[in-house]
């Protein structure tokens, strides 16, 4: 019995000697404690990776809609260069989006222009891989982990931004991630990093709802994301009746592989989301 409790003792005693024995727990920069985690294509936490396309029908009479998005929609970059490089490229997307008010945070940059009362983003070049690679070493993405933690993210952006002579806040969502917070900062003109996994994600150009059904054609992906909302959309089905059906809630995000598109939020756990503001 004692030699039992003597190896118990010494296993113990080795686990928590070492750093990767139990995963530990953080402040971020809102002083809440969690544990963190990492946000990459084919990791999350090295859980693995894989997608699966998603298609999701349904029948109905009529439905209604609510939308609530920025008045001026998110750049669609892409990550380059770099495995795991979600976070640094959500980044990019919101300083491309600030730049627009914010001159030369992208240096000798224009981001875009309006044009019929509507803004267009121009495409992504050099200029705005340099900001995605600048990011990249400031959040030290895949140098702890593969992929980048929260603080990281918050870390880097914060270091970038404030080299550029602006300053940077974050607000967040809300622990359990608020729609109406969200919402609230979409109305104030704010894009919201948004971090999440096991998620699934509709393109564009495969969401299509009509006047009596519905095809959502997608990627479902058990992993880690940093994406940036600039919409939410909610749709409310009913049958012939009236009665309701069902209610979808979806993020309307810059993805950060050059689309745009819808996150479910009914097949999606989202760990944060946060409001950035540049000024």
């Amino acid at each position: 019995m004692k030699l039992k409790k003597f190896i118990s003792f010494v296993i113990v005693s080795i686990l928590f000697s070492c750093n990767f024995a139990f995963p530990q727990a953080k402040q971020n920069v809102f002083g809440l404690n969690e544990e963190e985690h990492y946000y990459c294509d084919t990791f999350y936490d090295q859980s693995g990776s894989g997608n699966t396309t998603v298609t999701s029908p349904l029948e109905y009479d009529h439905y209604e809609m609510d939308d609530v998005h920025l008045e001026r929609f998110c750049p669609l970059y892409t990550a380059i260069n770099h495995v795991n490089n979600c976070a640094p490229a959500a980044g990019t997307i919101v300083v491309g989006y600030h730049d627009y008010t914010c001159v030369d945070l992208i240096p000798d940059y224009t981001p875009g222009i309006y044009y019929g009362g509507m803004f267009f983003n121009y495409p992504q070049n050099y200029k705005v891989d340099n900001v995605q690679e600048s990011l990249y070493t400031l959040m030290g993405t895949n140098t702890i982990q593969p992929g980048t933690s929260i603080s990281q993210f918050q870390t880097g952006l914060t270091s970038y931004v404030t080299s550029k002579n602006y300053s940077i806040s974050y607000s967040s969502c809300g622990s359990s991630f608020a729609i109406s917070t969200a919402v609230g900062h979409l109305n104030n003109g704010l894009p919201i990093a948004l971090f999440m996994y096991g998620f699934v994600y509709y393109p564009d150009v495969g969401f299509f709802i009509g006047d009596n059904g519905y095809s959502l054609v997608g990627r479902s992906n058990p992993n880690g994301h940093v994406a940036v909302i600039f919409g939410y959309r909610q749709y409310r089905f009913y049958d012939s009746n009236d009665e309701l059906i069902e209610t979808d809630n979806f993020l309307i995000v810059s993805y950060g592989d050059a689309t745009q598109g819808f996150i479910d939020m009914g097949q999606t756990t989202i760990d944060a989301g946060y409001a950035i503001s540049i000024s």
